[in-house]
């Protein structure tokens, strides 16, 4: 058996469910805001010795300054491995928007699919219109302008139209 080092310490083994436990504890089931203490700021990390950046530049500067430069039209890609802080950037991107006074339609995927299981085209636009469709409708709504969601609107269109399909494939909605 090798010599341990004097700082070597020795392995435990641990057991799925511990990891399992351990990643749930360290991954919040929804994306934290900037202001939570919890939030760490990896492009701007505080340090004894300064400020250091551990993944870069600022993420949502470039893609804030794009929108408010660009006028009304504006087409961002934020992409990234699962876990790396993409939803918590992007709420804050959204509260620096707000601030401007932009209106801004949030709207989580894992609310409306299973991320774990690929999805068609088809799928992601219907999934798309109706995520968007609540996320303006929570906005309206304190407006009292919608009456509707979009899914209650989808559902009388599909229960009110003759729809002629030569070939359709339904996957089961797994809760």
């Amino acid at each position: 058996m090798p010599k341990r080092g004097p700082n070597r310490a020795e392995r435990t083994p641990v057991t799925a469910d511990e990891v399992k436990k351990w990643l749930s504890a360290c991954s919040p089931d929804q994306p934290i805001e900037s202001k939570d203490p919890r939030y760490v700021p990896l492009h701007a990390f505080k340090t004894k010795g300064g400020t250091v950046s551990l993944r870069g530049e600022d993420p949502v500067l470039p893609v804030f300054d794009t929108i408010i430069l660009s006028g009304t039209k504006s087409c961002q890609l934020f992409s990234g491995y699962i876990g790396t802080g993409k939803s918590t950037e992007l709420k804050r991107l959204a509260q620096l928007l707000r601030e401007k006074d932009y209106i801004v339609l949030y709207s989580d995927a894992q609310r409306y699919h299973d991320l774990a299981h690929p999805i068609a085209i088809e799928e992601l636009l219907v999934i798309l219109a109706g995520a968007f469709g609540e996320a303006a409708g929570e906005h309206l709504k304190k407006k009292d302008l919608i009456a509707k969601s979009y899914w209650q609107r989808f559902l009388e269109f599909l229960r009110k139209t003759e729809i002629s399909l030569e070939s359709v494939t339904v996957n089961p909605i797994v809760a």
